[in-house]
């Protein structure tokens, strides 16, 4: 687990790494005279990104590390993007998501190749972590859970803050999410945008506030 964690990590900040997994086994084998003759079997397998949805997991920052040309976004070029997309109830949706951060977080990362992208960053059990990503391209806002449970592992704290968010997203993602509880949220959940927007924008918006860390008023200007 520490291999994978650190794997995972290196590829979050930038390094295209891949992890790789060979098991070795020895097996007792007769030959066609009945004698027993030891072998040595190996299989090999690939833990990170997983090849099914190698796609879906590899962060932005990675796809930078491999895509050195293409825009490099801000909020502006971002909602231009947007707006030429996506209706106007989703387009609200995505400018108050990139607001959210401002006001609660601690930063938006910003993408630099062609496809649209921005990742949402907020404290959680006080490490900046990438709690969700939006890529125009898919049309979906992924909820990071593998990271939000690491950062509340590693914060000390249980995960009864992922729990409260699966509640409030039990209308557009309760099988999803039940699913990822089983996994130890050790995951990502997909939710399409045209799901979330108009119907469910304050259920997403209440998850994400039961996930980062609460706000110190004192710290408020």
């Amino acid at each position: 687990m520490v291999v994978t964690a650190s794997a995972v990590w290196l590829s979050e900040i930038g390094l295209d790494i891949t992890l790789v997994q060979f098991k070795a086994y020895r097996a007792t084998v007769a030959d066609n005279e009945g004698a027993s003759h030891t072998q040595v079997l190996i299989s090999v397998s690939q833990l990170y990104p997983v090849r099914d949805v190698e796609e879906f997991m590899i962060s932005p920052q990675r796809l930078q590390a491999r895509e050195s040309k293409g825009q490099s976004w801000d909020r502006d070029t971002y909602l231009q993007a947007a707006r030429e997309s996506f209706s106007e109830a989703e387009v609200s949706f995505i400018q108050r998501l990139l607001d959210d951060v401002d006001s609660r977080g601690v930063r938006l990362g910003w993408g630099k190749w062609a496809t649209p992208g921005v990742s949402g960053h907020y404290l959680v059990g006080g490490v900046d972590t990438t709690v969700w990503i939006m890529n125009l391209s898919k049309a979906s806002l992924e909820l990071r859970l593998l990271w939000i449970a690491k950062s509340l592992q590693d914060g000390g704290y249980d995960f009864s803050r992922l729990e409260k968010a699966a509640t409030s997203l039990t209308g557009i993602a309760d099988t999803k999410l039940k699913e990822a509880a089983k996994k130890d949220w050790k995951t990502s959940v997909f939710l399409a945008l045209s799901d979330i927007a108009p119907a469910h924008t304050k259920d997403v918006m209440s998850a994400i506030g039961e996930i980062i860390d609460p706000i110190d008023p004192s710290n408020l200007a």
